[in-house]
């Protein structure tokens, strides 16, 4: 299996294509192809509603396309879904903390990093999959490093990278949709992604953190004190 989704390599020879293709090589692979986590993988605070709605926006499913499959009882088209958005995800990943947004006191928009365990050294922007076909990429709209690995509570501006990140300004656009990402030090360490738009940071206040909520019928942010945010991201271990 490990094989077929191009998280191993065969020890002799072969190869295998989905559909006609070499797994690395599709532009959205979750939307082709996937592979379920062994049960020992799952997050054990996170319900597998939830992953499904964080997993959702990257790979082109509406949350309420989801919940009109479970609600209908398609189990079986359902479970195509499951494995379609977990296929990027291999098991050995670790989440090691997880991304929030809110706005400073000049009412900036701002990537709340937070890294509980180890730490992060990048953190990416893309545009979500609106208006695009099933084989086209997500936009990306810029990348920020640090130069030395980053513990605890980092924010970055978007349109004022400072501090730890270092990378391009970005201004958001108010009718687009985003999706900002980040990695820890370690080979398979990720931090838990957040989706937005442009629109939401008009009503965000500075102190606040704003994440995904776990409700796929919802699409607004939820937002709680910094301290909350913190303590919640940390307390999944």
């Amino acid at each position: 299996m490990r094989i077929l989704v191009g998280l191993a390599r065969a020890a002799t020879s072969g190869t295998s294509t989905v559909p006609g293709r070499r797994h690395v090589n599709l532009p959205n692979p979750g939307r082709k192809d996937g592979v379920l986590l062994d049960a020992p993988a799952q997050h054990a605070v996170r319900s597998g509603r939830e992953i499904l709605t964080i997993a959702l926006p990257d790979r082109g499913w509406h949350t309420r396309e989801l919940a009109v499959r479970h609600r209908a009882g398609a189990l079986a088209g359902l479970m195509v879904v499951v494995a379609s958005l977990t296929g990027c995800i291999a098991s050995d990943v670790e989440v090691i903390g997880a991304l929030g947004v809110t706005v400073d006191e000049k009412q900036r928009p701002v990537v709340v990093v937070e890294a509980c365990k180890g730490t992060a050294t990048g953190v990416d922007l893309s545009f979500d999959r609106k208006g695009l076909t099933e084989d086209e990429e997500n936009e990306q709209v810029a990348a920020w490093t640090s130069g030395v690995p980053v513990p605890g509570t980092s924010e970055l501006v978007l349109s004022a990278p400072a501090g730890p990140w270092a990378g391009e300004s970005v201004e958001v656009v108010v009718d687009r949709g985003y999706i900002a990402t980040a990695v820890g030090g370690g080979d398979r360490e990720v931090l838990s992604q957040v989706t937005f738009r442009g629109e939401d940071f008009a009503a965000m206040k500075p102190g606040t953190v704003y994440t995904n909520g776990t409700d796929p019928d919802a699409r607004e942010l939820v937002g709680r004190i910094a301290e909350d945010f913190t303590a919640d991201v940390c307390s999944r271990d």
